[in-house]
């Protein structure tokens, strides 16, 4: 019977001398430098179209009228001066110490939980409304984000 025929010896594997057993990358071209600052450039601005439909509509519906009675507390406007809101007079804390010292504010203020209403009903609702809610809600996240590990999304 015929031999079969040996494998060839390997051969020794060249030897690398510690200088240059890692590749020296280059730096970055000019050309490099301008294509990556121009990505970064361009998903910002992409955040940014996310998120201005959110900034205008927070700004229209919550940021101006909060600016815009903060304003009326510190003035004396009333609604006639609506027309004409420049001709209104600067009055300070004047229109909070008039309220304050306001017999029936201070009456209404301290009378809370007095007249059928339980404080402690109140913040027993809100826990019993709360609780289930948070429950489901730790519940699915647990569950998202067990399947986002999985499928690898990042």
């Amino acid at each position: 019977m015929a031999r079969p025929p040996m494998a060839p010896a390997p051969t020794p594997a060249p030897t690398v001398e510690p200088e240059t057993r890692h590749a020296v990358r280059p730096g970055p071209t000019a050309a490099g430098l301008w294509r990556l600052r121009r990505l970064r450039r361009r998903r910002a601005l992409v955040g940014w179209g996310f998120a201005a439909p959110f900034t205008v509509l927070f700004v229209a519906f919550m940021a101006l009228p909060v600016l815009a009675s903060l304003a009326m507390s510190v003035t004396d406007m009333r609604s006639t001066d609506l027309r004409n809101p420049f001709a209104v007079e600067f009055v300070g804390a004047r229109n909070f110490v008039r309220l304050f010292g306001d017999e029936l504010f201070r009456r209404a203020l301290f009378s809370v939980g007095q007249h059928r209403t339980s404080f402690g009903l109140l913040l027993a609702g809100a826990v019993v409304v709360v609780l289930p809610v948070l429950a489901v809600f730790l519940v699915l996240q647990r569950q998202f984000l067990r399947g986002i590990a999985t499928t690898g999304l990042k």
